[in-house]
């Protein structure tokens, strides 16, 4: 499976054909607000690469499973304030140096 994580919220599942957005009460974005609530949704990518058909009622035992995955991951890095059993705490680095390439690497060969 794969897990869609905007910074550390949870808000996709994804394993084989299958997509799952999970219901959410307010989705973070890249930019700007949150988007607000957001519904549970299943799309079927073999043929709905765009996701525009949520296919969830015809699919109940794909949503069971693709949930348990999530909570099986929420569990174990964590999401929102949940905090997860296996969680790490973001990269920091105190005074950071950009790190620019300033020979190529046929010149650093020789």
């Amino acid at each position: 499976a794969f897990y869609y994580y905007q910074m550390d919220q949870l808000q996709c599942v994804r394993s084989g054909k299958w997509k799952l957005h999970l219901p959410m009460a307010s989705k973070k974005r890249n930019w700007g607000k949150p988007e607000g609530k957001t519904p549970l949704k299943l799309f079927d990518l073999t043929t709905d690469i765009h996701e525009d058909r949520d296919v969830s009622a015809q699919h109940p035992d794909v949503v069971k499973r693709l949930l348990t995955l999530a909570d099986k991951m929420r569990y174990d890095i964590g999401d929102l304030d949940q905090a997860g059993e296996n969680q790490r705490p973001a990269g920091w680095v105190d005074t950071p140096q950009p790190q620019l390439l300033t020979k190529s690497r046929t010149e650093t060969a020789k």
